[in-house]
């Protein structure tokens, strides 16, 4: 997967929050990878969703255009679209 946004939730369990919504203010769509890994990191999850949700965006489980999902390390679309020309 390609993403757009990586806040260092595993790096920094307390901090990662304002980082992500700095990356995603940015951006008109971002897909944002977090870690639930036993860093205490999670324990801000629900303070970013409402920080989020107060700001006016939303979170969904698809896809930008400009992200390219993979399965088991197979891409499900062709590459070709994302190359620059």
């Amino acid at each position: 997967m390609l993403w757009s946004a990586l806040p260092r939730d595993w790096q920094d369990p307390d901090g990662w929050v304002e980082r992500a919504l700095d990356q995603i203010a940015v951006q008109p769509w971002s897909l944002m990878v977090l870690h639930d890994l036993p860093t205490g990191a999670m324990r801000h999850l629900d303070r970013f969703l409402g920080l989020v949700a107060d700001r006016g965006g939303r979170v969904r489980q698809d896809f930008p255009p400009d992200c390219l999902p993979m399965i088991d390390g197979r891409l499900t679309q062709p590459l070709e679209r994302y190359l620059a020309d």
